[in-house]
């Protein structure tokens, strides 16, 4: 039976999560979806002009989400220059939905006890954040208004990434997770799914 786990790896800042997150979205398949600030700054603005129309943004409160869309690197990276401690997420994944661009996940293989190849694990989504806690656990843009607004806080840069193993041996699929992201095995954790 096919079980969803979290997982997560500290990263020591934006560049070093971006390596990161380049590293494994080269072995999944997996595409830049979106990437979203939540501020109580006024800088809608500033992005507009920089974005254009290719901007979203939702307000709650006091504070406003801006949220870009199928984003490159350096729309992420310009994110980033501008968040200071405001929260913002980078999120990737391979080909969720039919209208989705880009391929299926891959499937993880594993050789098991009876010597049989199976195709066991996938990894469906990631995303890196900063001073948040990732919304690693919503396929969706955070701009749905039907959805909670912003994630939680947290401090420094982390990587958490969702997947689906069956028979797998967990060791085995850390370590393929090690393997895509270049990181020691060690330092990957289980982490709890983002609140609903």
């Amino acid at each position: 039976m096919s079980v969803e786990e979290t997982y997560g790896i500290a990263v020591g800042g934006p560049d070093e999560g971006l390596a990161i997150a380049r590293s494994l979205a080269s072995n999944n398949r997996a595409s830049l979806r979106w990437v979203s600030l939540w501020t109580a700054r006024q800088l809608q603005s500033k992005f507009t002009a920089h974005f254009g129309s290719r901007l979203m943004s939702r307000s709650a409160e006091t504070e406003s989400m801006l949220c870009l869309p199928s984003p490159t690197i350096d729309d992420a990276s310009y994110f980033i220059a501008h968040a200071g401690d405001d929260p913002v997420c980078i999120h990737w994944s391979p080909r969720l939905y039919v209208s989705d661009e880009g391929l299926d996940a891959p499937w993880i293989s594993f050789v098991d006890g009876g010597g049989r190849k199976r195709d066991d694990a996938r990894i469906y989504r990631f995303e890196l954040a900063g001073n948040a806690v990732p919304l690693t656990t919503m396929g969706d843009r955070p701009s749905d208004p039907d959805l909670k607004f912003g994630p939680m806080a947290a401090t420094g840069w982390e990587l958490r990434l969702v997947a689906i193993r069956d028979h797998m041996p967990r060791d085995q699929f850390l370590h393929w997770i090690a393997s895509a992201t270049s990181v020691p095995p060690a330092i990957i954790r289980e982490a709890p799914a983002r609140r609903e």
